[in-house]
């Protein structure tokens, strides 16, 4: 027989931790889609509405439904048009940096002198570690 058999007869702390992390995601996801459904049939049962919040009481519950509608800027194209814009729109938008981590991490690599100008400009704290588990077989 050319197949290879894998028998286990215990898994380590290492996989059944892995395996409850899994349990427990697959529950969240669940728990998250049950809800998700819930509050779209709470939102139907309510005046809808563009924008704009909705209290709605009954019984023992207070409901509060707020509609909202994202915007997006087009950034080149302001920035292309911003000399010929009336003074009265610049002040509709706000200029914020935002960070290119892969310009960032090439100066830190190739430009040491000018990475330590940028790393004046910016704040680093460790986030939450991702986690991601598969099945293998």
């Amino acid at each position: 027989m050319n197949a290879i058999l894998k028998l286990k007869t215990k898994q380590s702390e290492f996989e059944r931790t892995a395996r409850e992390v899994m349990e427990f995601k697959r529950i969240e996801d669940d728990a998250r889609a049950s809800r998700v459904a819930a509050e779209a049939r709470l939102v139907s049962m309510v005046e809808a509405r563009d924008e704009g919040t909705i209290h709605e009481e009954d019984g023992g519950v207070k409901v509060t439904v707020t509609f909202k509608v994202t915007r997006t800027v087009d950034a080149d194209r302001v920035v292309a048009d911003w000399n010929s814009l009336p003074p009265v729109i610049h002040d509709a938008f706000v200029w914020k940096p935002d960070l290119v981590l892969k310009q960032m991490r090439a100066l830190e690599a190739a430009n040491p002198d000018a990475y330590a100008i940028l790393a004046q400009y910016l704040t680093a704290k460790p986030a939450k570690p991702s986690v991601k588990i598969e099945e293998v077989a």
